[in-house]
């Protein structure tokens, strides 16, 4: 078996533990590949999320060889055989001790940005880490887990070696895992993408988590030494992500696409307004479609990536020669569901149209007849997959009273239908 990504695994994980009691549970990812497969598991159970922050002891030397463990709330666990067996002191113990507490509360600013950790007295704890190797972590997790007053504490996982969980009858009272294998080598062989996770991934996935809202303004790179801003908002449980793609002479600071976004996210979508080019570029370059197009390609490649975004469907927004850069991405990449297109020339699209297959809206103004007459020639030289709604009584950049809030209707039936 192959998980896809974490985002994957952690889905298939939280069916498998659908049976939990969801009265009084918690679940605490193990940083930093485990925070993303646990959030996927507490989006599914409705349950709180944190993290559980465990460092092992190694002898001094000798660092893979643990003698114990430390977590939060000053809790230390020691394997008395091998604290026997090295003929550790307590000097000895105390200094790797607070060598990894100062780590821990390192760890613990950056991640929570101050807030105090989940309280786990008398709650059910289901640790969760991305995969299995030597276990030593995860079970340190589960012993700190129990003594911070977890009363149950479930130990999930997607990947483990085979018979792994004799290892743990002693730690916990519940073990999952999706899949063991005879031959287990690394944790990372089972994925496709096994990506190192960030400690601002982390830090992202538990914010979003407390708040339920994302709301960011962000650089993207686009190429060596040059990013572009955006701002991205989703709700909590959003349904897709909507990219827009601004015309000549505009930016993420648009007020038609801001009105439009902003229907869109009171409906449940993520959206992502994004300049394209600076305000140098923009006197140049307005009308390269390939540039524009590479540029709106890098954005949704970090769409994809992104922690909380990377999740969910994906759709083009544009407008003017925005509208051209969105089919043309969309023609080169089948994960964008649909493209939306609002005076779009979209008949400046540099691609055949034969490699456009996506469903695609078309929405113009009555008044712009230049416009709407290069969409209905595109429209009918794609066929079925199009369709285009003329606005009645508006004109290229919809400022009549009411027009946007159709503009606005028409997209969010049409994403309903095409992003599930």
């Amino acid at each position: 078996m192959h998980f896809k990504d974490r985002i994957d695994a952690g889905q298939r994980l939280a069916t498998a533990l659908e049976h939990l009691d969801r009265t009084d549970l918690i679940v605490l990812g193990l940083p930093r590949g485990g925070v993303p497969v646990a959030y996927e598991v507490a989006s599914h159970l409705h349950a709180p999320l944190d993290v559980l922050i465990v460092r092992k002891m190694g002898i001094p030397g000798h660092s893979e060889l643990a003698f114990g463990a430390v977590g939060e709330g000053g809790v230390r666990v020691l394997n008395d055989d091998v604290v026997r067996m090295e003929k550790l002191d307590d000097l000895v113990i105390s200094r790797v001790a607070n060598q990894q507490e100062a780590e821990i509360e390192r760890r613990h600013i950056v991640y929570r940005n101050g807030r105090a950790p989940l309280n786990l007295s008398g709650k059910t704890a289901v640790v969760v880490d991305d995969g299995l190797a030597t276990g030593a972590t995860a079970r340190a997790a589960c012993l700190v887990a129990k003594r911070l007053g977890a009363v149950r504490v479930v130990l999930a996982v997607p990947i483990a070696p085979a018979n792994w969980e004799q290892g743990f009858i002693d730690v916990t009272d519940e073990r999952v895992s999706l899949f063991q294998s005879q031959e287990f080598g690394s944790v990372g062989y089972f994925y496709e993408n096994f990506d190192p996770i960030s400690d601002d991934t982390v830090k992202a996935l538990l914010a979003f988590s407390l708040h339920h809202e994302l709301d960011d303004h962000v650089a993207i790179g686009v190429g060596h030494k040059h990013a572009v801003r955006a701002h991205v908002r989703s709700p909590l449980g959003a349904k897709g992500v909507v990219v827009f793609a601004h015309g000549s002479g505009s930016s993420r600071k648009s007020l038609r696409n801001i009105k439009v976004a902003d229907e869109l996210h009171k409906s449940g979508y993520a959206t992502v307004l994004t300049d394209l080019l600076s305000e140098e570029e923009d006197s140049d370059r307005a009308f390269d479609i390939e540039f524009l197009a590479e540029r709106l390609t890098k954005v949704a490649d970090w769409v994809k990536m992104h922690p909380l975004l990377g999740r969910l469907p994906i759709a083009l927004y544009g407008a003017s020669t925005g509208a051209a850069a969105a089919v043309t991405v969309a023609a080169n990449d089948h994960d964008i569901r649909c493209v939306v297109s609002r005076g779009g020339r979209v008949d400046l699209a540099v691609t055949p149209l034969r490699d456009f297959t996506q469903p695609i809206l078309l929405l113009v103004g009555s008044l712009d007849t230049v416009v709407l007459n290069l969409n209905r020639e595109f429209c009918e030289g794609l066929g079925g997959q199009c369709t285009l709604h003329v606005i009645e009584g508006a004109s290229h950049l919809f400022e009549e009273d009411g027009a946007l809030k159709q503009v606005a209707r028409q997209a969010l039936e049409f994403l309903t239908g095409h992003l599930r």
